[in-house]
């Protein structure tokens, strides 16, 4: 019964239909079908598509589900063992959705953000997202861009050299992430053991830059990125940074954020689309610095 009352108004659609409708609104990483293929690739998911239309046979929302839940929630990886195999931190859904002609989604999510158009969305108090605070949303303060500047000079001062995360092996880009995880938090990223799998398989999404002093690696961020027809979205995962380079004077994690970020806002700005770069669940202060709080909606059946 309550599988039922899941997909009324709706109708199972295939891959080709969801693509349709995901490149007519766009959505966030986790909506985005190439990517839903890899995870595929990598794990024994199988996501099933619902759509929903309108008389004429316009779509108004698109939705990949694995099982009860929208694909790509935190509790969804968790049941269908995926955060077994690949760190997804904490991941927003943004559906693809015509947000003029309001509507129903019964399919469970937690982590639901930009709710206009669907009518059973419920804020959840005291949980928000951490997304960046781009130039024309406030962007981060006079004083700290100052302090980059300080921190970039003596970055370049001490043989500091760039170089891109796609011009690097799949295989150096997993022993890169252990090798500086490990040293920045004491202990492995999760789900290591098929790391250098997951580096394989979602390369073409991997975003970013990785920091090198004295031609070895000292910092590098997993961002997966995706462009649509709306969005260019930036899911940040987790961070190394080898700290016995990282000081006053040299802060190598904001470094990479900093590099990071205005990178992502010129792909915006080209592209004509809005930036969405999330920073997972505002959990720790150094967000505030860089972050601005985006409410969080829950969605669906018990």
């Amino acid at each position: 019964m309550i599988s039922v009352l899941r997909t009324m108004g709706y109708i199972k659609i295939n891959l080709e239909e969801y693509k349709i409708i995901y490149n007519l609104y766009g959505g966030s990483l986790m909506m985005d079908p190439s990517f839903l293929l890899a995870l595929e690739k990598i794990s024994n998911l199988k996501t099933v598509f619902y759509g929903k239309y309108d008389q004429h046979g316009k779509p108004l929302v698109g939705i990949p589900t694995w099982g009860n839940w929208i694909a790509g929630d935190r509790q969804a990886n968790k049941i269908q063992k995926l955060d077994e195999i690949i760190d997804l931190g904490r991941p927003t859904i943004i559906l693809p959705s015509q947000n003029e002609i309001k509507t129903n989604v019964r399919f469970k999510t937690n982590y639901l953000v930009y709710p206009d158009g669907i009518e059973n969305a419920k804020k959840i108090n005291n949980k928000t997202m951490a997304f960046f605070k781009d130039s024309p949303s406030g962007g981060i303060s006079s004083r700290f861009k100052r302090d980059l500047r300080r921190y970039w000079k003596h970055f370049f001062d001490n043989k500091g050299t760039i170089k891109n995360i796609q011009e690097i092996d799949y295989k150096e880009t997993a022993r890169i992430y252990i090798k500086l995880h490990t040293a920045r938090w004491k202990k492995s990223p999760k789900a290591s053991k098929d790391l250098e799998m997951v580096m394989k398989e979602l390369k073409p999404f991997l975003f970013g830059s990785v920091l090198y002093m004295d031609e070895e690696p000292v910092s590098i961020q997993i961002i997966y990125r995706v462009d649509n027809t709306k969005y260019s979205y930036f899911e940040y995962i987790n961070s190394g940074v080898d700290m016995s380079k990282s000081s006053n004077k040299i802060n190598l994690g904001n470094l990479l954020i900093d590099l990071n970020t205005r990178e992502a806002e010129k792909i915006s700005t080209n592209l004509g689309t809005e930036l969405v770069y999330s920073f997972g669940l505002f959990s720790d202060p150094y967000k505030e610095r860089w972050c601005k709080h985006i409410d969080t909606y829950k969605l669906g059946l018990i």
